[in-house]
């Protein structure tokens, strides 16, 4: 029997459409996973079928991915209503007095930590010196935040910069307005007719059919996709191409040995099945960036909208559900901070308890 015909035969599909394989064996490094949940489903945005979920049982790698999993052809069908397609009926943000006081003493708080960390010069009134510097450490949310609005990215005028799964285009048009040449690719058309209405210069398809040229691009990002694809080595062994010498590779991605994880469980949203074929640790995507040709590979973890994903999670533990951008009472808003700070406080003792695996690497 060849491959192919062996994988039609193990191929199934779901009632409702989502044909799938099964995948006892980890991904990255081929032992055998232990079900760790059963009967996942999406709780967020309705995408048709019932995941479970492994945990690979070697102690170097620690990968969790779904199994089964999704075929490439299929996968588009969980997406259908994802958060990335253009917004209709967005909610408005409140504006009274204090609340616009208060939005701009952060405003001016960000610009003044962005420019005496990477360098970044807006033409609005900074609050300079180590007051400033000071302040912004007494939030540690505010921090991570920030640091994320530039992808951890020094200024560089000019700099040709590419963004992988750029979604609706936001993080490209702060990073636009702040000096980078930015670009953006994503495999979801909506999410490029989103991000094409901001005036986003963006291109459809995986990175890896686009053909860019090698020794491209000064810095190259992506936020929470590379836990979306079914290859990640072959993606990042694609961003090393393309980089030049001494360029940037920023990623983030949820991190399986996160405080909240630990917390709620199968009610963690970051589990987000069947889109997250793979939940991450900190040996395994630093073995893959090793492997891809980056040296010096720092990865690390924070408390970057920790907040929200403990209101997500709390929902989803209580109602089997999560609406996105759906309005939170003040005291589960309050709870969400109370947990994101005990996992800043947490991550003194444990560096890999915070709720996202960032990498911040060079070619």
């Amino acid at each position: 029997m060849t491959m192919a015909h062996e994988l039609v035969s193990t191929m199934r599909e779901d009632h409702d459409g989502i044909r799938s394989v099964p995948g006892a064996e980890c991904p990255m490094c081929g032992m055998v996973g232990a079900t760790i949940y059963e009967g996942l489903s999406d709780r967020a945005f309705n995408a048709p079928g019932s995941w479970n979920m492994r945990e690979c049982s070697n102690p170097q790698c620690g990968l969790w991915w779904l199994d089964p999993v999704p075929v490439q052809d299929d996968i588009w069908k969980a997406y259908r209503s994802y958060y990335t397609h253009p917004e209709r009926g967005k909610r408005k943000n409140k504006s009274d007095i204090f609340r616009r006081v208060f939005r701009a003493g952060i405003a001016k708080l960000r610009d003044s930590y962005l420019e005496g960390k990477y360098g970044y010069s807006t033409k609005g009134q900074r609050w300079a010196g180590w007051p400033a510097r000071w302040l912004a450490q007494c939030l540690p949310w505010r921090v991570a935040e920030w640091d994320m609005s530039v992808m951890f990215l020094q200024h560089r005028p000019g700099g040709k910069l590419l963004e992988l799964g750029c979604g609706s285009g936001d993080l490209l048009v702060g990073l636009t307005a702040l000096g980078w040449e930015g670009e953006g690719v994503d495999v979801d058309s909506q999410a490029i007719e989103s991000a094409r209405l901001k005036g986003v210069n963006v291109r459809l398809g995986p990175v890896e059919d686009l053909r860019y040229p090698g020794n491209f691009f000064d810095a190259v990002i992506m936020v929470h996709v590379i836990e979306h694809v079914h290859d990640p080595r072959r993606l990042l062994e694609e961003c090393y191409r393309i980089l030049k010498p001494g360029g940037q590779l920023s990623l983030v991605t949820p991190n399986a040995g996160s405080f909240l994880h630990r917390l709620f469980g199968r009610s963690w949203f970051a589990l987000e099945p069947p889109r997250h074929l793979h939940i991450f640790t900190r040996q395994v995507i630093k073995k893959l960036l090793e492997d891809a040709g980056f040296d010096g590979v720092n990865v690390f973890t924070t408390i970057r909208d920790a907040d929200g994903l403990a209101a997500a999670s709390r929902s989803i533990r209580r109602t089997g559900r999560f609406t996105m951008r759906s309005s939170q009472p003040r005291w589960v808003r309050m709870l969400g901070r109370v947990l994101q700070i005990c996992e800043w406080a947490l991550m003194t003792v444990n560096s890999s308890a915070g709720e996202e695996l960032t990498a911040v690497v060079h070619k």
